[in-house]
């Protein structure tokens, strides 16, 4: 069975860079790296929803938890964890409409802060009002 046909052209593609990276830069055999070929992957574009699908979406949620936490979480750019990990006091700033999450475990993002609208503001509001719960965490 050819090794090719038991991974994915992405895997195949990897290996291979490695494989040429070992023989060009460490065993310095720059001819034989040249003859291979790494094969063609075909990129799949990303299908978005359309803002009109957004806003349907949007309408058909019921509670006020879910209404704020699409707002945050459709408009911000913040990642899940960053969303899910926020406290309402501490990361928190109604008086400017500011999000500040915290920093995660890796070192690709540092702490910033993020701006919401009036919209996401309401929903937001509408949410802690009906809240039963006085835990710290913005989303349960």
């Amino acid at each position: 069975m050819n090794v090719k046909t038991r991974m994915t052209p992405s895997t195949y593609k990897n290996i291979l860079a490695s494989i040429k990276w070992f023989y060009r830069n460490l065993l310095s055999v720059k001819k034989l790296v040249q003859r291979f070929r790494s094969p063609e992957i075909a990129l799949k574009p990303i299908s978005v929803p359309s803002k009109v699908e957004l806003q349907a979406f949007y309408r058909v949620l019921t509670k006020p938890r879910d209404r704020a936490l699409f707002r945050i979480y459709a408009t911000r750019g913040l990642r899940c964890s960053e969303i899910l990990s926020l406290e309402r006091f501490r990361d928190i700033e109604f008086q400017n409409r500011m999000l500040m999450p915290k920093k995660e475990g890796n070192a690709s993002k540092h702490r910033w802060v993020s701006f919401y609208n009036s919209e996401t503001e309401k929903d937001l509001l509408e949410y802690l009002k009906s809240r039963k719960d006085q835990g710290s965490r913005l989303f349960q």
